[in-house]
C-alpha cells in the first residue's frame, strides 16, 4: 500500500515539472526565420491597410468636393473657397487664442500661488469665463486646505510643552508646508502671530 502512494506521488511531481517545463519552454520561445517574417509581414498589411483606409477618406471628401465645385459657376467657387478659407483662418484664430489664454491663465494662477498643472480645466474661449473659473477654483483649492490644515491640526495631541490653547505647537508649525502656514495666517492671523514671535 505504501509503494502505490509512493508511486502516485512521484508520478504527480514528474507531472508537475513536465508542465512547468512547457509553460516556461512556451515564455521563452524562439521564433524562426519565417515565423518573424509571418509577423513582420502582419504588421506592414495592417499599417498599409489602415493608410489606406485614411487616403481613400481624403480621396473620397476631395471628390465630393470638387463634385460640389463641378456644378458651381465662376462666382459660386471663387465665393466656397473664399468661406472655406475664412473657416480655415477662424479654427487657427480660436487655436491661438485658447493658447493664449492658457497662458494668460498660467500667470493668474501662478501670482495666486495655485498649482498650475490645473490650468487646463480653466482655460476658457473668452477672459470672463476663464476669470471665473480661476476665481472658483481657488475657493476651492483654499477651502481644500484649510481642511487639510484642520484635520492635521486636529490629529494626535502634541507632546511638547510648548503648545498653545489651540493645540499647534511651534514644532508643528515649523513642520507645516508654507502654503499651510499661509492659510494659518488667513483662517486665523492672532495664532499665526504667535506662532512666528520668538
Amino acid at each position: 500500500m505504501d509503494n502505490t502512494t509512493t508511486t502516485t506521488t512521484t508520478t504527480g511531481v514528474t507531472s508537475n515539472q513536465q508542465s512547468t517545463e512547457q509553460v516556461t519552454t512556451e515564455a521563452a520561445k524562439t521564433y524562426t526565420q519565417e515565423e518573424v517574417d509571418k509577423m513582420l509581414q502582419q504588421e506592414t498589411d495592417r499599417r498599409v491597410t489602415s493608410a489606406l483606409a485614411k487616403q481613400q477618406k481624403k480621396f473620397e471628401a476631395e471628390k465630393a468636393e470638387s463634385e460640389k465645385l463641378k456644378d458651381m459657376d465662376e462666382a459660386q467657387k471663387k465665393e466656397y473657397e473664399f468661406n472655406k478659407r475664412v473657416q480655415e483662418l477662424e479654427a487657427k484664430e480660436r487655436e491661438f487664442n485658447l493658447t493664449q489664454n492658457k497662458l494668460s491663465a498660467s500667470k493668474v494662477m501662478a501670482d495666486r500661488g495655485l498649482p498650475i498643472q490645473f490650468v487646463d480645466y480653466i482655460v476658457a474661449d473668452d477672459a470672463d469665463t476663464m476669470m471665473e473659473n480661476i476665481n472658483s477654483f481657488e475657493k476651492a483649492w483654499k477651502a481644500a486646505i484649510a481642511d487639510a490644515v484642520s484635520t492635521r491640526l486636529a490629529g494626535s495631541a502634541p507632546k511638547n510643552s510648548n503648545v498653545t490653547q489651540t493645540g499647534l505647537s511651534k514644532e508643528q508649525f515649523s513642520k507645516m508646508t508654507l502654503a499651510q502656514q499661509a492659510e494659518l495666517y488667513h483662517t486665523n492671523p492672532e495664532l499665526y502671530k504667535e506662532m512666528t514671535a520668538r
